[in-house]
């Protein structure tokens, strides 16, 4: 384990690279695309990178990062999170890594639409998918959050509740 080319899932490597392999061999990506986050439920003790997730329907399992079919939901790329001391990497790298799976996905990406929830929409992600991809991304931008307004200048708003009723 202490080694530098040890990987958590080195025995099981080989075999999702083929089965992606084929994935991709057997569709033809729409102009459409999706990218998130997916649980496959684990509640054995010999993977060492389960995560828990308290809102999400399984709570315990292995983290995926998918890349599907917008219109179909076919799945194109995957990648496994195995945990934040292996490797911790920003949304944008985590889809220039799911779409780079394709060694030919490069030459034919221009047009296309990808579509993401607030984890993963930032500028960063949209300027690497335009001048790297020629492609479009449409997502969900929280201002609320400090997080999403750290490195850009946006006016914040706070949001109020509902605003009260005067009891006479």
């Amino acid at each position: 384990k202490g080694h530098p080319r040890w990987h958590p899932l080195q025995k099981v490597l080989s075999i999702i690279d083929k089965l992606l392999k084929r994935f991709r061999g057997g569709y033809v990506m729409g102009e459409y695309m999706s990218v998130d986050e997916s649980m496959i439920k684990y509640k054995g003790r010999q993977v060492k990178f389960i995560q828990y997730m308290p809102n999400k329907p399984i709570k315990h399992g292995i983290k995926v990062f998918a890349l599907c079919c917008g219109e179909t939901g076919y799945l194109y790329g995957a990648w496994v999170y195995c945990g934040k001391d292996f490797d911790d990497a920003s949304p944008a790298e985590i889809v220039d890594r799911l779409l780079m799976q394709d060694p030919d996905f490069l030459t034919n990406s221009a047009g296309r639409t990808l579509y993401s929830d607030n984890y993963y929409t930032c500028n960063e992600l949209m300027e690497l998918l335009f001048t790297k991809y020629k492609m479009f991304s449409v997502g969900t931008v929280s201002l609320t959050k400090k997080k999403s307004r750290t490195s850009d200048d946006f006016a914040f708003h706070k949001l109020s509740g509902p605003a009260k009723k005067k009891v006479e």
